[in-house]
């Protein structure tokens, strides 16, 4: 069996805390990430977290300007690998995770799942879908309006 001992993506070395939970679970955990990359994320933390186990993760702190130009403050992530490691005077865990991708559901684009209850649309359908229905909304109420003052 040969590994693979290339990365898919580039890596993003940043430094931040973040919380993690189990996705059927509303406990945040505090962790460290080390690394991030526009499939995954490296990060390290007291708890175990079995490989297979889907997580919720959020920056804590998200700035502005972003870590990393794709960078968002929060994603669905399914853990691949949890290494321990030994910390000071306790355990650590060294945890990777690949993020949840989808597709948009309007332009049929690889997109990154942010949260549980999201919609499967990329920044740019997202955009234009609040336009439009902007656009719609005002006319219909000038329109609504109009045919009852007349």
């Amino acid at each position: 069996m040969n590994a693979i001992t290339q990365r898919a993506f580039a890596r993003n070395r940043y430094v931040a805390p973040i919380l993690f939970s189990d996705c059927n679970k509303k406990q945040f955990r505090e962790a460290v990430m080390y690394n991030s990359s526009v499939g995954g994320m490296y990060f390290e933390s007291r708890h175990p977290v079995f490989p297979g186990a889907g997580l919720l993760i959020q920056l804590v702190d998200f700035a502005s300007d972003p870590y990393w130009p794709e960078a968002c403050d929060s994603y669905l992530a399914d853990t691949r690998w949890c290494i321990e490691k030994m910390g000071d005077d306790h355990p650590v865990y060294g945890i990777g995770v690949r993020f949840v991708m989808s597709t948009c559901t309007q332009c049929g684009a690889r997109i990154r799942h942010c949260c549980m209850d999201g919609v499967d649309l990329c920044p740019e359908c997202q955009e234009d879908i609040l336009t439009i229905s902007d656009i719609k909304l005002k006319g219909c109420l000038e329109n609504y309006f109009l045919g009852n003052i007349l």
